[in-house]
């Protein structure tokens, strides 16, 4: 509590932060060797993998995570930055609430992941 009696604002956690140490159990390795040989055929699974790898991912790659992430899965960098749009633009991640650059993961990409057929992958 504030000395003049205001209480500060709890800070609003992103279900990035919540899910994320949810979801830790996730093979990362598993999960980036099958994007890397395109073993992944359905598009949903896609880029619910791919949302994944990416909140897992921002903050090892400093600012330049669509070239980090090129390396890493072995595609080229406009895939990369076109598949990033994809996750925004179809609901797979949520703009970050703290204007930071990245996001959080959907509850769309949850349920993705807790599928049957998304583990079957693992």
């Amino acid at each position: 509590q504030a000395e003049d009696g205001i209480r500060d604002q709890p800070r609003s956690r992103g279900l990035g932060d919540v899910y994320k140490r949810q979801y830790l159990s996730i093979p990362e390795k598993k999960l980036e060797n099958k994007i890397k040989k395109r073993q992944i055929k359905t598009r949903s699974i896609l880029l619910a993998a791919y949302a994944y790898l990416y909140i897992n991912y921002q903050l090892k790659s400093g600012n330049n995570y669509s070239l980090y992430l090129s390396k890493r899965l072995n595609y080229s960098e406009n895939y990369i930055k076109s598949l990033t749009k994809e996750l925004f633009k179809e609901s797979y991640l949520i703009k970050n609430v703290d204007g930071v650059p990245g996001g959080v993961i959907s509850t769309k990409t949850i349920k993705i992941i807790n599928s049957q057929k998304f583990q079957q992958i693992l």
